[in-house]
């Protein structure tokens, strides 16, 4: 825990004069510390993201930051030196109990990203992208050795640029980073703005804790939707300057460059676009980011827009359909609980119908769909009812291609903490406030509680979570789940690769040496499809193509 304070300082002090640069570069105008650390974290996205398009990320990537890091301090040294000031005084200013709320989650979350990962995501594709970056860059068809690596989240990116992967101990801890400068602006903005006594649903967003700090022991690309998705919210229901909308649009670009799942909730910012000024605004930063995101999707799979496939660059390290129908086919089971062949209608009484938290989530998103409307506010506020209807749009987008619980998680935590906090201000007292908030975030401890989720889901990798240990407080655990794994080196054709000892589930790779693949995946996608991956060249570096086997295909 205390090695990851630590790193987080260094994250704050790194990242402040990058937000400065943006701030300054596109005349923003703003002076809230936590708006310039999130700024920070975007500048360094988009630029390590590029700089994967050729290098590796590792010590000397590092270094040249952090010497633009020094020369920015010399450059914006008065403004940083008063911005620090303002954030200073304005925690200063807070109340005891707000204090004690910060210091808790401050505590909580370092304590919670010093565990073993809880999400098994992380053993099969988190660890192995951000490895790839770190020793190699972005490499030319690298999703043919394991589809999970053709999405290539920028956040994998920025994890690889900024974990310190040349020390003994990699801090793959960004997560809980995020979290704390969101749940720092929650706490000081609306208490510095609002004029109204009224609680608002943002200021309420420490109830929701538990849910984040579920993603913080892991790299989770999840984590920064869930959080920065409210503070566009709340930038978006204040009073709408040209300041708010361009922060607002460059945080909502950030967030579905990185998961292209949120990107239907984007309708948000179409009515502002009547305006010419705002207009070419969007078109500027759309294509920045976009041009990144096309770029970095043809390198690693091939595929222009990947998840979509309908476009295919050419290349010979293009991933074969027949490998993205068969994974399609596994996902869409797990998903629906039925196959593709179903009728959509039944899909949906399936999707309901799932047993454990899947089924919970799945009803629970359904209802409160339902029950928002009987908000006045929600349908005579033009800015709530917007909010509803791009959520809503979003929603039924997600049925149609991939409806998993955690990618409507936004809208059900929007909805939550609109729904309490109608029900504060109608009871209007503070003790009740301060009891719910609270609540909140000590229901977020429970977490350190060797608790069984058996009854919860039927996924036996997420039915218990990691023990808390007194190491913790100063020593974070590994990065992965299953530090003692072996791996073996195997050879398919051409294509030598480590292999997990042990096959704990079929995509899991673990920690293992680069290029790491199970076994039982590679044997899986041969049958089904015929195809195996080879390298292209002599070295890695030339990157990775799929060719047929010679054994006969099982259809």
């Amino acid at each position: 825990m205390i090695l990851i304070l630590v790193y987080w300082l260094f994250l704050f002090f790194l990242l402040l004069p990058f937000g400065m640069l943006v701030n300054k570069s596109l005349k923003l105008k703003t002076t809230n510390t936590c708006i310039l650390l999130l700024l920070g974290l975007v500048a360094l996205t988009l630029s390590f993201t590029v700089t994967a398009f050729f290098f590796s990320l590792g010590l000397y990537s590092i270094l040249c930051y952090l010497f633009l890091n020094s020369l920015l301090y010399f450059i914006y040294h008065k403004e940083l030196k008063e911005t620090l000031i303002t954030f200073i005084r304005q925690v200063q200013r807070l109340s005891l109990f707000y204090k004690s709320v910060l210091i808790l989650l401050l505590l909580g979350a370092a304590l919670k990203s010093a565990q073993l990962p809880f999400i098994i995501d992380n053993e099969s594709y988190y660890i192995q992208t951000i490895k790839w970056v770190n020793e190699y860059g972005l490499v030319k068809g690298l999703a043919n050795i394991h589809i999970y690596l053709a999405q290539v989240s920028p956040w994998h990116i920025l994890q690889a640029g900024l974990n310190l992967s040349f020390l003994s101990t990699t801090f793959n801890d960004l997560n809980g980073f995020l979290f704390i400068i969101c749940i720092l602006y929650c706490l000081l903005e609306p208490r510095n703005n609002e004029k109204s006594n009224k609680t608002t649903w943002f200021s309420l967003l420490p109830v929701v804790s538990i849910v984040f700090f579920l993603f913080l022991d892991a790299p989770s690309p999840d984590l920064p939707l869930l959080v920065i998705t409210p503070l566009i919210l709340y930038l978006y229901t204040r009073e709408q300057t040209l300041e708010r909308f361009k922060i607002s649009l460059i945080l909502f670009a950030f967030i579905a460059f990185i998961k292209i799942t949120i990107l239907p909730v984007g309708i948000l910012f179409l009515p502002a676009l009547i305006n010419r000024g705002k207009l070419l605004y969007f078109i500027k930063l759309l294509s920045v980011f976009a041009t990144i995101w096309i770029v970095k999707n043809i390198i690693v799979s091939g595929y222009p827009l990947y998840p979509f496939t309908f476009i295919t660059s050419g290349n010979d390290w293009v991933v074969p359909q027949a490998i993205l129908d068969s994974i399609n086919t596994i996902s869409h089971k797990d998903v629906y609980g039925v196959d593709s062949s179903t009728s959509f209608i039944q899909k949906l009484i399936s999707w309901l119908q799932l047993d454990g938290i899947k089924g919970v989530f799945n009803k629970l998103i359904v209802f409160l769909f339902l029950i928002m409307l009987l908000f006045k506010k929600v349908r005579q506020n033009k800015k709530y009812l917007v909010i509803y209807s791009a959520f809503l749009i979003h929603f039924i987008t997600l049925l149609f291609i991939s409806p998993q619980y955690r990618f409507f998680l936004p809208e059900i935590m929007f909805f939550t903490l609109f729904i309490i906090s109608e029900v504060v201000n109608y009871l209007n007292k503070e003790t009740f406030n301060t009891t719910v908030i609270l609540g909140g975030v000590l229901l977020s401890f429970t977490l350190f509680v060797d608790f069984n989720f058996k009854p919860l889901t039927a996924n036996k990798h997420h039915q218990s979570v990691s023990k808390l240990k007194a190491s913790q407080l100063y020593q974070p655990e590994p990065i992965t789940r299953y530090p003692e794994m072996k791996f073996i080196k195997k050879q398919v054709g051409k294509f030598e690769y480590y292999s997990p000892e042990t096959n704990f589930f079929i995509f899991g790779t673990g920690n293992g040496s680069l290029p790491c693949v199970n076994e039982s995946q590679l044997d899986y996608f041969k049958q089904k499809t015929g195809y195996i991956p080879q390298p292209r060249g002599e070295f890695i570096e030339e990157g990775f193509i799929s060719t047929k086997a010679l054994d006969n295909i099982i259809q």
